[in-house]
């Protein structure tokens, strides 16, 4: 693989952004006599307001409710409709926002994975206020980088009641993030050794960064990088162009994310979806299954031939080819979700649903 080529594929692994984009992938909203179809506003940071549609079951409140949070990118409401009728039809409200800097929402758009966490968190505030809503059984629903923020979410705020997991990269601070990178050079024909080098390089850029206290160190660090890259084939102006795309609060954010070591501490209900030819964050599944072996109330599902998007992916299809191919979200178990979430926010087992007596 030329070097141009696997720069590509660095940028959308280290970011882990979508297969499609979800505007692609939007279908509208329409009011239906059992459903309220609300506009919200949402203030998040400062100068950050979230434009919002909240949908509300036109029964006797208050309602669970399940906040959606897509990948990476400049992604747009409505992007999981079918779902969101199947939740609203069981009893569910279902919330959905613009992200920050994008469509009718202010601020701009870093996608740094503190301010995705942020904005959920904001979210899940606001919801609390509402009398319509039961404040006590909020889930999150994230796809990809999205996924990776629910869990830290969750963690933090400690009284979410459930999350679902979509096709979100497993591991601990930093591991997950130079592993894939680790496993881009070497896909793209660089030698084993040369990729160790690569990577150390830049683990030891990024905490650099992560400390922020001495530029000097951080460029010098920066700089190795660079020659490491060269070392391992890449041209001048690829070393630099390789090195350039991790240089972003975007990247950075990401590889200081810990999604394994949250998922670990929830005991909470979690369900994770991953697809068997997922193109962008490659094998999790047993990874997930790992990190929540303490958890009776997580569920880890494969969906075969699924690619990052939950559309199908010929099994011939080049390593790494983005898309993958077929619709986006055509092979998600939305009934599944759908009844999942009725199960533990509707009718929650009154003990635990592995015991036998």
């Amino acid at each position: 693989m030329k070097p141009k080529a696997i720069i590509a594929a660095l940028a959308v692994i280290l970011s882990v952004s979508l297969a499609i984009t979800p505007a692609v992938a939007r279908q509208t909203v329409e009011k239906a006599a059992s459903v309220l179809v609300k506009d919200a506003r949402i203030q998040s940071a400062p100068g950050v307001v979230l434009a919002a549609t909240l949908r509300v079951p036109a029964k006797k409140s208050p309602h669970p409710v399940l906040i959606i949070q897509s990948g990476s990118g400049p992604s747009k409401r409505g992007g999981y409709v079918p779902l969101e009728h199947r939740l609203n039809d069981i009893g569910i409200a279902t919330i959905e926002f613009d992200k920050r800097g994008v469509g009718q929402s202010t601020g701009a758009l870093t996608d740094t994975m503190q301010d995705m966490e942020a904005d959920i968190s904001a979210t899940i505030a606001w919801l609390r206020k509402r009398p319509d809503i039961d404040g006590s059984r909020i889930a999150l629903l994230g796809h990809s980088q999205g996924a990776a923020a629910v869990p830290i979410v969750a963690d933090r705020d400690g009284h979410i009641a459930a999350i679902v997991f979509l096709a979100g990269p497993v591991g601990q601070r930093g591991t997950m993030f130079l592993e894939g990178m680790r496993r881009q050079l070497v896909e793209g024909g660089r030698a084993p050794d040369l990729a160790d080098r690569v990577t150390v390089a830049t683990g030891r850029w990024m905490e650099e960064r992560s400390q922020g206290e001495h530029a000097n160190e951080i460029l010098q660090a920066r700089n190795t990088v660079v020659a490491e890259f060269m070392h391992a084939g890449f041209g001048q102006e690829d070393a630099e162009s390789a090195t350039k795309v991790l240089d972003t609060p975007q990247v950075l954010s990401m590889y200081q994310v810990a999604p394994g070591t949250a998922l670990a501490h929830l005991q909470i209900p979690v369900l994770a979806i991953f697809g068997a030819r997922d193109e962008i964050i490659g094998p999790q599944s047993d990874a997930a299954a790992a990190a929540m072996a303490e958890n009776p109330k997580a569920l880890v599902l494969e969906i075969p031939g699924a690619n990052h998007g939950f559309g199908h992916r010929p099994l011939d299809a080049p390593a790494r080819e983005s898309p993958g191919g077929g619709p986006w979200l055509s092979l998600l178990p939305k009934a599944l979700i759908a009844d999942w979430l009725k199960e533990w926010l509707i009718d929650p087992p009154q003990v635990d649903r592995w015991e036998v007596n």
